[in-house]
């Protein structure tokens, strides 16, 4: 239940002072929210934030330093900023902060048209307000309507250039497969099947040209490095295992090196993480692409639910993130065993582990 303005006010503090004390959370606030669900020295703030996080590289980069910089770096500002920081915002409640801001703008946009409407002095103006009324009960953070005239535009600006081609590093699988942001993909194998070393080939091939977010939630971040470097400078895993390198090794690993270097990846390790942590991860990064090994393991917290349920509702979230962030979201899947003695039989859309809605 809202409480009014003040609840309102104080959930804007508590939220912007969160992210001035922890710049990993602004990606959140500016992807999740907008500037109209700010008022007064929020909006300022959240502008800021905003503007930052649109010129930077890395969250680092939009602090409380460069938010008081931006806007003027007087004695003013900088009291305003760390007027926002001494707000004790409590880090456990940013769920709910970011609910109460979104909610509470909302129901202000709302009262207002409610007064349109009733200033209203014809029954065109009455309707009109009533359409702009319906069309906010019916908003969704991320989710827009489009029209006739939107939709011709967007056609003709989409199809006088080739469309982009990310090509898989196995040519025919694009034959089949062709990635287009907003994509959700599933790949499947049996337990060790090969899957993580197919989709480090994927990333280190993307790479070159796309931000690749590699989530992990089985393999720390060292191991998934050592598997890439085996396989690109050919240097015998056994060897980086037991840790003995010889010269002939680092000759190698100094060669590729420079090459590894140009890639534009990051590993992520991610044992215990929800979707939304993967979600706030991929866009503190920026990522074009995001693999995700593997999706049995992702957390779902604060459900009790079947294990064919759980799956259910990670792969429908992971539908959702693909669609709702324009990323390509890929994750690996575990597949039901095969009978040993059908071992060459091909696997189907219905050996899929655990839940139906990883075959639809």
């Amino acid at each position: 239940m809202l409480n009014g303005y003040d609840d309102w006010l104080q959930a804007q503090n508590c939220l912007l002072g969160a992210a001035l004390i922890n710049p990993d959370l602004v990606p959140r606030i500016v992807s999740e929210l907008t500037a109209e669900d700010f008022s007064g020295n929020g909006l300022l703030i959240y502008k800021a934030m905003a503007d930052l996080f649109r010129q930077s590289r890395t969250n680092d980069e939009v602090d409380a330093v460069a938010v008081a910089h931006y806007l003027g770096d007087t004695a003013e500002t900088r009291s305003l900023v760390a007027n926002f920081m001494g707000c004790s915002p409590n880090f456990t409640e940013i769920e709910r902060y970011i609910a109460i801001v979104r909610q509470s703008s909302k129901l202000s946009r709302l009262r207002n048209m409610g007064a349109e409407l009733s200033a209203a002095v014809s029954l065109d103006d009455a309707e009109g307000v009533a359409d702009n009324i319906s069309a906010q009960l019916m908003e969704r953070p991320g989710i827009k309507g489009f029209g006739p005239d939107e939709l011709l535009a967007n056609f003709e600006k989409r199809h006088k250039e080739p469309a982009e081609r990310i090509p898989w590093k196995q040519r025919r699988i694009g034959d089949y497969i062709r990635l287009k942001k907003g994509q959700f993909i599933i790949l499947g194998a049996e337990p060790s099947g090969g899957k993580t070393a197919f989709a480090l080939e994927q990333m280190w091939t993307w790479s070159q040209n796309k931000r690749v977010l590699f989530v992990s939630l089985e393999t720390d971040a060292e191991t998934i490095f050592d598997r890439q470097v085996s396989s690109l400078a050919g240097i015998p895993m056994d060897a980086l295992m037991d840790g003995r390198l010889e010269a002939e090794h680092w000759k190698k690993y100094q060669r590729a090196c420079s090459e590894i270097s140009k890639r534009k990846f990051k590993v992520l390790p991610a044992a215990g993480l929800s979707v939304a942590g993967i979600k706030a991860a991929a866009i503190g990064f920026r990522a074009d692409i995001i693999i995700i090994d593997y999706l049995q393991i992702i957390q779902l917290p604060g459900k009790r639910l079947s294990r064919y349920e759980t799956i259910t509702e990670i792969s429908m979230a992971l539908h959702i993130l693909a669609q709702s962030t324009g990323m390509i979201v890929i994750a690996l899947s575990q597949v039901t065993n095969r009978d040993p003695s059908a071992k060459n039989s091909p696997l189907t859309i219905h050996s899929a582990r655990e839940s139906g809605q990883i075959e639809a």
